[in-house]
């Protein structure tokens, strides 16, 4: 005699047929279909796109084919610093001034204290009342 399958091994049972059950377009399509239209015919587009981070934009794409200068003995290209710095860049805060000192004895004291606390409740056991 032979078991059945477990479930995991049955083939999944089969979605019933929709048939020709009327579709019906959701209003959120009709509010957004105009944002897919565009005024441009057959991909042909006048306005020029800029920003001022497009020389960035440029330098960094000549990285991305890096033009080798120089080679080592065996074959390898050699490295030129700062060949492909992008201009501008992020701009790094200056320090900020720590307002606050900690003396290192306080903090000492302060974790000693703490630590004489946790081994103290270490040692003393817990009462947990009748329950």
């Amino acid at each position: 005699r032979t078991l059945p399958a477990a479930p995991v091994f049955r083939p999944a049972p089969r979605p019933p047929e929709r048939g020709d059950a009327p579709t019906e377009e959701l209003l959120i399509f009709e509010q957004v279909n105009h944002w897919f239209h565009t005024d441009v015919v057959d991909g042909q587009d006048d306005r020029e796109w800029s920003s001022p981070a497009d020389d960035a934009w440029r330098t960094a794409a000549q990285a991305t084919t890096p033009e080798v200068a120089t080679t080592t003995n065996s074959g390898l290209p050699k490295r030129q610093p700062q060949r492909h710095l992008v201009p501008g860049g992020v701009t790094v805060p200056q320090q900020q001034q720590r307002s606050e000192y900690r003396d290192p004895a306080q903090v000492a004291t302060a974790m000693a204290a703490y630590a004489r606390g946790v081994a103290t409740r270490r040692r003393t056991p817990i009462n947990l009342g009748n329950t």
